[in-house]
């Protein structure tokens, strides 16, 4: 699953399924984006019309539908799990630039703000309802996070319950690279 482009024209969203390549557009789109894929073949991603905002898609046995964030200005599904959860990023304000996450569960929208963040966006889900993503604050750099569900039965925790695991994985890069180190010194 991927996307090509031609010159002059828009993006078109391709899959490869056994030695089948099949290419397929949004109905009436200048553009469509596949980002993402479960083990049931339902594709989602995003698409744009001539002039407008980009709004998302879910490619499921043929038949396409579109969805977007209430009141978002663009909206970009980057990820789906087999239950169909799907989750991505909308803007509110195109002015700002600022990004928040989102995930779709039994048809109801959820935003998922990383705490404290300027810009959250979800770029995946797992079986489990486990997102990950990246977030920015205002004065810094760009984290990844983790969100585990934390309750039985919640697809998501709430945006407060948020960890971040960049300074996880930064601990324990360091702390396997000084072991190699140490032990090939000996």
């Amino acid at each position: 699953m991927g996307d090509y482009s031609l010159v002059g024209g828009g993006s078109h969203s391709f899959l490869l399924s056994g030695s089948t390549f099949s290419t397929f557009d949004f109905p009436g789109s200048f553009s469509t984006i596949a980002l993402g894929i479960n083990n049931s073949g339902q594709v989602v991603g995003y698409y744009n019309l001539i002039g407008g905002a980009s709004h998302n898609f879910l490619l499921s046995g043929g038949t396409f539908s579109s969805f977007d964030f209430p009141g978002g200005f663009g909206t970009f599904a980057k990820g789906i799990n087999d239950s169909g959860q799907v989750v991505g990023y909308y803007i509110l304000n195109p002015g700002s630039g600022a990004t928040h996450g989102f995930l779709l569960s039994g048809g109801t929208f959820s935003t998922l703000d990383f705490p404290g963040a300027s810009s959250t966006t979800v770029t995946g889900i797992n079986n489990s309802g486990q997102v990950v993503g990246d977030y920015q604050t205002v004065v810094g750099p760009h984290h990844g996070f983790l969100a585990t569900p934390t309750e039985l039965g919640a697809p998501v925790p709430e945006a407060g319950t948020l960890y971040s695991v960049v300074g996880t994985l930064g601990l324990i890069g360091m702390w396997s690279w000084r072991r190699r180190r140490h032990s090939s010194s000996q």
